[in-house]
């Protein structure tokens, strides 16, 4: 969807269709053991593949990281869920301001 969002591609196709890979490996994932405001940094390995060509069009690591405080969830283990899906978020924004450059 977020490929879609950002028009990174006409559609997407899953399997033996696909003209490009896209790969996303979680290389590290640092989280706080407890505090009021949880911060953690995800460090995601990315890979885009041309299938047609077998050219390696893409292949670099983002690290980014994601804030959630007792404000937004008193219990720790939502306020550490928040954070990553944060840090995810933030990801995967910036891989997607690094595709345009491909052409």
């Amino acid at each position: 969807t977020s490929l879609l969002q950002a028009r990174a591609f006409e559609r997407v196709a899953v399997g033996a269709d696909a003209r490009y890979q896209l790969n996303a490996n979680i290389v590290s994932l640092s989280k706080p053991l407890f505090g009021a405001s949880f911060t953690v940094e995800l460090e995601v390995g990315w890979s885009l593949l041309d299938t047609r060509s077998g050219q390696m069009l893409l292949r670099k690591g983002i690290t980014a990281s994601g804030t959630a405080t007792m404000a937004e969830a008193f219990v720790g283990a939502t306020r550490l869920r928040l954070a990553v899906e944060a840090a995810a978020r933030a990801n995967i924004e910036q891989m997607l301001r690094e595709l345009p450059a491909l052409n």
